[in-house]
């Protein structure tokens, strides 16, 4: 059912677990934005940022809440060397559910309707979305060494279509 986006099945999950753990789980995963405790936000009705978004996948990739987003690998110096840097500290203590949520994100990108982001060794995994009336669409997703958030719609909000 999460492998192709069944709006019921995400609401059952999210009122069987509780909503207030869903809302602990992000805020565990570094969302920081309002949300509000209805039945619908399982279906994304929260505003996030796509950058906020791939940071919160970026750390059900490496198994730790809250890593900060970090996009710059390395940079040339003014002597024609590459200087590489590191990326942002994610020790910390373990995310319980990180096999789980792998697992089903995979399943997005082998079965559902990720499969345009699957990779031959298997190891992408990811989600799509959509907003109201196809505004948005949306897809963040990682492989073994790299996250990614992709957003295609109107500058102008206005309606995509044949999306």
């Amino acid at each position: 059912a999460f492998a192709h986006s069944v709006n019921s099945a995400a609401v059952r999950l999210a009122l069987t677990v509780g909503l207030d753990n869903v809302v602990s789980a992000a805020r565990e995963l570094g969302l920081d934005a309002p949300l509000a405790e209805v039945p619908s936000m399982a279906l994304g009705t929260n505003e996030v940022s796509l950058l906020d978004l791939t940071a919160a996948f970026a750390s059900v990739r490496a198994g730790r809440p809250r890593l900060e987003p970090w996009g710059i690998a390395a940079f040339g110096t003014e002597a024609g060397s590459l200087r590489r840097l590191s990326p942002p500290d994610g020790s910390g203590k373990a995310l319980a559910y990180q096999n789980e949520m792998t697992d089903l994100l995979k399943r997005v990108v082998t079965s559902g309707t990720g499969r345009g982001a699957a990779l031959a060794d298997g190891s992408a995994a990811g989600k799509t979305g959509t907003s109201q009336d196809y505004r948005d669409a949306w897809f963040v997703g990682f492989s073994r060494d790299l996250v990614v958030g992709v957003w295609v719609g109107n500058d102008d909000r206005t309606p995509m279509k044949n999306v």
